[in-house]
């Protein structure tokens, strides 16, 4: 359980940080019912067979349990050569994901040997390349370390310097430019792919995407200087600005992230050959050619299997996808028209004042039409703390915050629970409704007003949900740049 509580006594000018809050938590066997098996030919021209997800698990290439999600390649079949490819899994997330999301994958093993190409990515495959690709974890026979990459439709590029980590060695975006090769970073650690990734028990990857940067961070699994937020499983909030210099950041400045990525699925798979692993398979120091290689030598796969400990997706804080809640409390806002309404890129921050009194206080907060700042005030126990969340929103009317007499906590743990925060016009007629989804397994005090409202609409749900958000892909193709991912 994670509580967050803030004392102004301890702290002499106001702090702000902006959060992040669970949406989706897959671990084990979760996968199953949250991600398809794609049985479907592979549109990068791989020597693979990929299979539907009732024979992946029947023949033991898929190993689902409580903490971990095994995916194994075929290590035992010698191919014939005019047969199907090496069997293996490609598996897609059901729900899409955009901006003012991250994405942390906690991999305790991936695969690595010649011939393999395995990607942990984003996209649209019905929409590629126009809502962009982002290429988290991808490299192909044994080489190293890893690459992250963006794919996209025309009129998008990087400079080549610019506040990273990795070295970037393409900057053109542009699927059509470079064989597909994208806008390419290389880690800048080497225990980031392959067998110095496994060795060392794998690591954490983080990728954030918003309206105007995509960042991508990794961390080793003995790495001392992982975020606890990170590496804590199943963590409720996480904080993106205490993570440092991401290993690749692709900014705005000569590229609309806005509208070059849409809302993508996650995927997670791993081909063999095809238009990449195949391409540079003679420079690599690997035997012979790259099929021969697939289909003769069975158990140089033995290897080659992603072993997941959990993807956890996260949408920012009074953004559309994410829900702000608090278990068993409700907190009443009056709205000055009833045409105010908060935008998907609302924007949670928490702040530190001190108020002389928690009871009957009125504060009035006005927005304007470029995103500016509403406030919610939760008070704690203490009279003279009190918490306050500020969101980002982009409305053109006046809102006022009615305090309350009522001490409360602001708590955010592990179970899924449902709020209502509700907007009430300066008209009884007219209501505004945000549900917020949190997750807490603690009850706090219900806020009794010292104002009466009548609210006349409430909208609330019984199941966490979560909404599309802007989201990309990229694809990779650093060391030759014959990269070409089709989808």
């Amino acid at each position: 359980m994670r509580s967050f509580w803030i004392f102004a006594p301890f702290l002499a000018s106001n702090v702000q940080a902006s959060f992040y809050l669970l949406t989706d938590n897959w671990v084990g066997t979760s996968f199953l019912s949250e991600f398809t098996w794609e049985n479907i030919a592979d549109p990068t021209h791989g020597r693979v067979n990929y299979l539907p997800q009732s024979e992946s698990l029947a023949r033991g290439l898929t190993v689902a349990s409580s903490n971990s999600l095994v995916l194994k390649a075929d290590s035992t079949t010698v191919l014939s050569p005019s047969g199907p490819g090496r069997d293996s899994n490609r598996i897609m997330s059901r729900k899409q994901f955009g901006h003012n999301t991250i994405l942390i994958a906690d991999i305790k093993h991936m695969p690595f040997g010649c011939g393999t190409w395995p990607a942990l990515w984003t996209t649209n495959v019905g929409t590629w390349p126009n809502d962009g690709e982002v290429d988290i974890l991808e490299g192909v026979n044994i080489e190293t370390p890893n690459v992250m990459t963006l794919h996209t439709g025309a009129n998008c590029t990087m400079p080549l310097s610019r506040s990273q980590k990795g070295t970037a060695v393409t900057t053109d975006c542009y699927w059509l430019t470079n064989g597909n090769a994208g806008c390419g970073v290389i880690s800048e650690n080497q225990s980031s792919y392959g067998d110095s990734f496994n060795n060392v028990g794998g690591g954490w990857y983080a990728m954030e995407r918003t309206p105007t940067f995509i960042k991508v961070w990794f961390w080793s699994r003995n790495d001392p200087l992982a975020p606890a937020d990170v590496t804590t499983p199943g963590q409720a909030v996480i904080n993106s600005d205490n993570w440092g210099v991401p290993s690749a950041f692709f900014p705005n400045t000569q590229c609309d992230i806005a509208s070059k990525f849409g809302a993508h699925n996650v995927i997670i798979n791993l081909t063999f050959c095809g238009d990449w692993a195949g391409a540079v398979y003679g420079t690599g120091g690997c035997p012979g050619t790259c099929i021969d290689n697939v289909n003769n030598n069975p158990s140089a796969f033995a290897n080659a299997y992603w072993d997941i400990a959990a993807i956890r997706m996260y949408a920012l804080s009074g953004s559309v996808d994410s829900k702000l809640a608090s278990t068993s409390s409700t907190t009443t806002l009056a709205s000055a028209t009833s045409a105010a309404r908060l935008s998907s890129a609302c924007r949670v921050t928490t702040s530190i004042s001190t108020s002389p009194s928690t009871t009957s206080t009125l504060t009035t907060l006005t927005t304007t039409s470029t995103p500016t700042t509403t406030t919610t005030a939760l008070t704690s126990a203490t009279p003279s703390t009190t918490l306050v969340s500020v969101c980002r929103a982009k409305t053109s009317t006046s809102t006022s915050l009615i305090t309350t007499s009522t001490p409360t906590t602001l708590t955010i743990t592990s179970t899924p629970t449902i709020t209502t925060t509700v907007l009430t016009s300066a008209t009884p007629s007219t209501t505004l409704v945000s549900v917020c989804r949190a997750k807490t397994s603690t009850s706090t005090s219900p806020i009794t007003t010292s104002t009466p409202t009548t609210p006349t609409t409430t909208s609330t749900s019984t199941t966490p949900n979560t909404t599309l958000v802007s989201s990309s892909r990229t694809t990779t193709t650093l060391r030759p740049s014959v990269c070409t991912r089709s989808l």
